[in-house]
């Protein structure tokens, strides 16, 4: 099964990072509310809550949140983002969303690869972590194969299943954890994005 943010036989056009502007998080509050059941809090944004999100957080220098709008030839197509980010520790989750009807087309993959390199190269954290939940199988899925990526023979040290971490429609739902380390990507580009080894990706090219 074809998962929903990415298909790794198909070559994308390039992806870039540009800022996240009101319009753009309209965008993604529509996009978010159509995909309802695969979402930790499943319940709908309405355009006001949107806003002030977008006041209090995004607009917000001294957040402990970084976002960014995901496009393809000027065009948005989804949002990227590091969450409750713990700088003190080094810590940040990661925050991912792709328009609906964009998926399947290898974006998710490299808006991963992106955030690698603004999570810890431009803000120098240690850890990037993350969570989905059985409800959502596909996104498993693809962080499974973006572990793969980053771990080639290593992922079961950096990931782990909780069992009923989540109670949805009356049913209980285990919980995926997974962790990217910061030294690996920078022990791989060596300090500069010109010297990657195979085993990280390359990085896209942000505006």
């Amino acid at each position: 099964m074809a998962d929903l943010y990415d298909m790794p036989e198909e070559k994308a056009p390039e992806v870039t990072f540009q800022s996240l502007t009101c319009s753009r998080a309209e965008d993604i509050r529509q996009w978010r509310n159509d995909v309802l059941p695969s979402l930790r809090t499943p319940y709908a944004l309405t355009f006001e809550q949107q806003q002030q999100w977008y006041k209090d957080v995004v607009c917000d220098r001294s957040a402990n949140s970084r976002y960014w709008a995901v496009c393809v030839d000027g065009n948005c197509l989804g949002m990227a983002g590091i969450e409750h980010i713990d700088w003190q520790q080094g810590r940040g989750e990661i925050s991912l969303l792709i328009a609906p009807n964009r998926r399947g087309k290898g974006y998710g993959t490299q808006a991963v690869t992106e955030l690698w390199r603004r999570g810890f190269g431009e803000l120098r954290l240690e850890v990037l972590w993350g969570e989905c939940y059985a409800t959502n199988q596909d996104a498993i899925q693809f962080w499974q194969q973006q572990m793969c990526r980053y771990y080639p023979s290593n992922i079961g040290s950096f990931s782990v299943f909780i069992p009923m971490a989540r109670k949805h429609e009356g049913k209980w739902y285990n919980a995926y954890y997974f962790c990217f380390d910061g030294a690996i990507w920078r022990k791989a580009t060596q300090g500069s994005t010109d010297s990657l080894s195979e085993s990280v990706p390359r990085p896209v090219t942000a505006d």
